[in-house]
């Protein structure tokens, strides 16, 4: 364990920088430090830049969920997600930001590790960013007339339902493979889930690794067994593959 007194040392300045740097006041700077140095002691692999960040999303999300200071914690995380968006895709920037706070606020019970808040917000950040920029990306044509659909399973995983005419055949086909599977295979439920929210949900794997309680290289693995059951249903319907 690092002793408190040397820990704090290394904190002050990681907070101070912090503050300075990201507008973050819901703690005084002697009590942000003095927090952090306590969870480097008592977790030493943490550089002080982390442990700072730690106390923080802890805080900020508390504060998010108290009326008398959501207002401000809300002020500062639009103001880091934005800053982030800014880098990422800065002509998205500030639709990106609100729309991830409106997330946040709609599912911030979702967020079951409060000390991971601040990666919480920013996979959200990524969700609306990654959302806005579809919106935006001209709809996909057919290379040469009659062959947009020759093959409807290849394209069909990289489709939006509502991209696909309303009453073309393959939604229905699709949805009631989904449907099948679900109801008579009980076990294949999770490959489902992860089909699902990644082609129609649009979450990030880190989300469904989140929401799932499983690591990456499951979620790959129930993927490609869960695409791997909807091919062979949609072929049995007819479909080429």
């Amino acid at each position: 364990m690092l002793p408190s007194e040397q820990a704090l040392t290394l904190c002050q300045p990681a907070a101070r920088q912090l503050i300075e740097n990201s507008n973050w006041r819901l703690l005084p700077e002697e009590e942000f430090a003095a927090r952090a140095a306590r969870v480097m002691a008592e977790q030493p692999a943490l550089s002080p830049h982390q442990a700072c960040q730690h106390v923080y999303a802890l805080e900020l999300h508390d504060a998010c969920c108290d009326s008398q200071r959501r207002e401000r914690a809300y002020s500062e995380l639009h103001l880091y997600l934005y800053r982030i968006a800014l880098h990422r895709r800065p002509e998205l920037a500030e639709d990106a930001a609100q729309q991830a706070i409106l997330l946040i606020f709609q599912q911030i019970d979702r967020c079951v590790k409060p000390g991971a808040f601040l990666h919480f917000a920013y996979l959200k950040l990524l969700q609306a960013i990654k959302s806005l920029a579809r919106s935006k990306e001209p709809p996909l044509e057919p290379k040469e007339p009659g062959e947009e659909f020759e093959e409807p399973w290849e394209r069909l995983p990289k489709l939006w339902v509502d991209e696909l005419p309303p009453d073309d055949a393959r939604i229905d086909d699709l949805w009631e493979c989904i449907r099948r599977g679900w109801q008579t295979r009980p076990r294949a439920r999770d490959q489902l889930r992860v089909v699902l929210w990644t082609y129609f949900g649009d979450l990030f794997d880190e989300e469904i690794c989140q929401l799932l309680g499983k690591f990456q290289e499951q979620v790959y693995v129930l993927r490609s067994r869960g695409l791997d059951k909807l091919r062979r249903c949609m072929a049995a319907k007819g479909y080429s593959i």
